[in-house]
């Protein structure tokens, strides 16, 4: 259900986990999924969720998605979210669950994504 690919996407920045989400996203596929972010090592700032492969998700999920999105905050650990189909972008929208400016960001590709976290990572300079 999810696994780091380090290395099997684009440039994958320092500092920058991405995860691949596949399949129906319902509590407990949800919940082993979010165990897994335990282990994410402490030197990831940012973590990408790859979810161009879950069709579905229902409110349990979300439930525990947030629960893990929490958890990385705590960390000082910011999200983005890959290829949101439509039904879970729904599920995402009823649960009030919004873009938060460098803490959880929403991109149609995966590039788009790696490159948001890449610029969270290692902000580029405002131009003056």
């Amino acid at each position: 259900l999810v696994q780091n690919l380090p290395g099997k996407t684009g440039a994958v920045p320092d500092g920058v986990v991405v995860y691949d989400i596949a399949g129906p996203l319902f509590f407990g596929a949800a919940m082993k999924a979010m165990e897994t972010l335990e282990i994410i090592e402490d030197s990831a700032r940012v973590v990408v969720f790859r979810m161009e492969n879950v069709p579905v998700m229902d409110a349990t999920g979300l439930v525990a998605f947030e629960s893990a999105l929490a958890r990385l905050a705590e960390r000082g650990c910011a999200a983005v979210i890959a290829g949101l189909q439509p039904q879970p972008m729904k599920v995402f929208e009823k649960g009030h669950l919004w873009e938060q400016p460098g803490i959880l960001l929403f991109r149609k590709s995966l590039d788009e994504a790696l490159e948001a976290a890449g610029e969270l990572v290692h902000p580029h300079p405002k131009a003056a």
